[in-house]
């Protein structure tokens, strides 16, 4: 066990050599495997633009940490996880302006009232002021539209927290420059943050590997 730890965090250090990355906060409301391929779609957007990202996969905390290991600098570290930990997360480590965080949804009407209650809980966290769409299953540049439109009226009227499509219109594929302009402005520089940040709720995962 204590091996195995050592080689984990020894990974996670070389994530933040020679400096900190830029934190890209991702909360997951649709389906994981939907989530994954989005994220990988974003890691692979980001380094054709020249950047060294990372996916740090939060959502399964029995998961071996060793995927995050990086032999080249990190400058770009997308944290995936379930929202509302999230949020908790950012809560002690935002800057004082507040945080943005990118949520992955589903773009099916029926998953309006679930959507709704987790901005809902994530505004109610104060440290989270704005929030960016990715409907990571929609078919169409209509039923994007449209998915988001449900949501923003929602959180517009009942919510004080800004709400925007990570895609505009014109971008076909959801990704397009102006989308990854917005994601740009999701980044998170936290300053000092260190590579035991990451572990946070993880040590049970690690004892309950060790049985």
């Amino acid at each position: 066990m204590f091996e195995t730890v050592v080689d984990q965090a020894d990974g996670l250090r070389r994530l933040f050599t020679p400096r900190e990355p830029a934190v890209i906060p991702v909360g997951c409301c649709a389906g994981t495997d939907a989530c994954l391929r989005q994220a990988g779609v974003i890691l692979a957007k980001l380094a054709g633009r020249g950047h060294v990202p990372r996916l740090f996969d939060r959502l399964d905390l029995d998961h071996d940490l060793g995927e995050v290991q990086a032999h080249a600098p990190v400058d770009r570290l997308l944290i995936l996880d379930h929202p509302l930990r999230l949020a908790r997360w950012l809560d002690e480590r935002a800057p004082a302006g507040g945080a943005a965080m990118l949520l992955m949804l589903t773009h099916r009407a029926e998953a309006l009232p679930g959507q709704y209650a987790t901005v809902k809980s994530i505004a109610a966290r104060q440290r989270v002021r704005r929030v960016v769409t990715c409907f990571v299953d929609a078919p169409s540049v209509e039923r994007r539209r449209e998915a988001h439109a449900r949501l923003a009226t929602c959180v517009g009227r009942f919510l004080d927290v800004e709400i925007a499509p990570l895609a505009s219109e014109a971008d076909p594929d959801g990704l397009g420059e102006a989308a990854l302009a917005r994601l740009a402005r999701l980044e998170l520089g936290i300053q000092g943050l260190a590579p035991s940040d990451l572990l946070i709720q993880a040590p049970f995962a690690l004892s309950r590997r060790a049985h």
